[in-house]
């Protein structure tokens, strides 16, 4: 759920430790080329940015903007243009973003995918402010991408093209700046298949912005602590069954099941583990098994699945799905 005050201080965002634009710095507030309306009866400025948009709109999405504007109107603030001017501690881009969403549909539109960077702006604007439809739509992205259930893994979607080698660690690292600990378990997970730990440890260089992107040092001990964990999880879950050939009743070939039984082991084991906790049956495993095994492992592979699934969150140190 969106906040439902201001007054909540949100967790500090991580610092870019980026050169800071001397002439921007001291020049004056400039209007935004996309989102001002001369029919506007509101200026909204954020850094250096000024909007300037409809009292009504803002009032009719946003609880808390419209407590804001009733007392920055009775105050008598500053104007600009004949209009109130509210200054906002937000940043600009994030600010635009919830704006343009807010007066044209087809800027967010909820049947195509967006980019990270919209998602990201539109849930840190309207989770503060309360703007309760955009919450829901852009967290939407974000939970059919990194699911709270088994049944929503199995059919997941991504609709939030990856621009960047270091996804995983934006998506964890805006889970942790907003609280939405539902999207914790899987980015995590997804986090150790495609990470090595030198990755996870050092970060992943995006080129475009000349950066390095980084998880912080608790969540990198959260990963790295984490791979040994879902390894003993997966031994004693999904993949249980490696080891349970002697429990087939009615194999029939002993000798040729159990080499099947081992050489699956061996894929999944050597040299280094496999994160696969998470993956269905692949028919491969049971080629060279009677019907007999391949209907046992099956089902034993389905059920530890499922049980792998509810341990997930403790692989990373985090409460459990009821709770997230």
């Amino acid at each position: 759920m969106a906040s439902s005050g201001s007054s909540e201080r949100a967790p500090k965002r991580p610092r870019t430790d980026e050169p800071v634009d001397e002439h921007l710095a001291n020049s004056g507030p400039t209007n935004s080329s996309t989102v001002w309306f001369d029919d506007g009866s509101i200026v909204l400025q954020a850094e250096n940015t000024r909007f300037r948009v409809h009292r009504t709109v803002m009032a009719l999405n946003s609880p808390i903007f419209e407590d804001m504007l009733n007392i920055g109107q009775s105050r008598g603030e500053e104007s600009v243009e004949d209009c109130p001017l509210v200054v906002l501690h937000d940043s600009a881009k994030d600010l635009e973003t919830v704006l343009r969403a807010l007066y044209d549909r087809r800027y967010f539109d909820d049947d195509k995918d967006q980019p990270f960077d919209t998602i990201a702006s539109i849930l840190r604007v309207s989770k503060k402010y309360d703007i309760q439809h955009l919450y829901e739509k852009a967290l939407e992205y974000l939970t059919a991408e990194f699911p709270g259930t088994l049944d929503d893994w199995d059919s997941r979607s991504i609709r939030i093209p990856s621009f960047n080698n270091g996804h995983y660690f934006d998506v964890i690292n805006l889970a942790r700046e907003l609280t939405l600990p539902i999207i914790l378990p899987a980015a995590f997970y997804l986090c150790l298949q495609r990470y090595s730990c030198e990755q996870i440890l050092g970060g992943i260089p995006n080129r475009t912005a000349g950066e390095v992107i980084r998880l912080s040092p608790s969540d990198q001990k959260v990963a790295i602590v984490g791979m040994r964990q879902v390894v003993c999880a997966s031994a004693a879950t999904t993949f249980e069954w490696l080891g349970q050939h002697h429990e087939v009743e009615g194999c029939s070939n002993r000798i040729a099941c159990a080499d099947a039984f081992h050489m699956t082991s061996h894929s999944i084991w050597k040299p280094f583990p496999s994160y696969a906790a998470l993956c269905i049956w692949d028919v491969e495993w049971g080629k060279d098994m009677c019907k007999k095994c391949v209907a046992f492992a099956k089902r034993r592979h389905s059920k530890g699945r499922e049980f792998f699934w509810t341990r997930l969150p403790e692989c990373f140190d985090l409460p459990p799905w009821a709770d997230s």
